[in-house]
């Protein structure tokens, strides 16, 4: 039975597998608003993020975050993708930009954990309310990689 993830500002519920996901993104809200992970084997809460953009009259949705960076195999633009990487015990690196970075040969093993091991909630928000959403979120939840390695 799947775990319902309840906070002091709402609930996630309904989870989809990463892969199916990937291969329909349009079942990914179109706007701002946060997302959790979990494992496919025991429910377990891996990780909470968002997707606002940093302007409200540019706002960023959910649906363009997965597309643009989780889906894309390039974890220097996604902290998801660099919490999977130290997961699997893959190495972070400085780039020449001073992001944190995975070497390309290991983008293909983080994608496969992503598609097969995972799977994904939705909460939309308006733009104002995603920060202090996934703030609680993490704070009442706390989600194994938002609380072991908070700084990648």
């Amino acid at each position: 039975m799947e775990k319902l993830y309840v906070f002091s500002k709402g609930n996630f519920s309904n989870f989809m597998e990463a892969d199916r996901l990937k291969n329909n993104i349009n079942f990914i809200p179109d706007s701002p608003g946060i997302y959790a992970l979990i494992s496919k084997k025991d429910n377990a809460l891996y990780y909470v993020g968002q997707a606002k953009g940093k302007l409200i009259e540019k706002p960023r949705s959910i649906q363009d975050r997965f597309k643009k960076e989780h889906f894309k195999k390039r974890a220097r633009g996604s902290a998801l993708r660099r919490h999977i990487a130290l997961e699997l015990n893959i190495p972070l690196f400085k780039d020449h930009s001073g992001h944190n970075a995975v070497d390309p040969i290991y983008e293909d093993r983080i994608s496969d954990f992503l598609e097969k091991d995972l799977k994904i909630s939705f909460i939309t928000a308006p733009w104002t309310e995603v920060d202090a959403l996934e703030v609680a979120a993490i704070q009442d939840l706390k989600p194994k990689w938002n609380t072991q390695h908070a700084n990648i």
